[in-house]
């Protein structure tokens, strides 16, 4: 299963996912979002362990509000 490690608390550019996916927290805390523009304190606040399910072409933007951030992708 592939590992995002945001290294910035910026807004990631767009994943647009080819297939559903189940996003889960796997270390910190993270922010998702749909949105192609988000304020920084806009999206779903994800803690560690938290477990988003996002279907297939949803065009995902994340970013860290910890350092050492880990969301893993896995499909669904």
């Amino acid at each position: 299963m592939p590992m995002i490690r945001p290294n910035s608390t910026e807004w990631a550019g767009p994943v647009t996912l080819a297939a559903d996916e189940l996003w889960q927290v796997r270390d910190g805390i993270a922010l998702v979002t749909f949105e192609a523009v988000a304020e920084q304190d806009q999206g779903l606040l994800l803690h560690h362990k938290d477990l988003l399910s996002i279907p297939e072409g949803k065009a995902v933007r994340y970013r860290a509000l910890t350092p050492g951030t880990i969301i893993a992708r896995e499909s669904a």
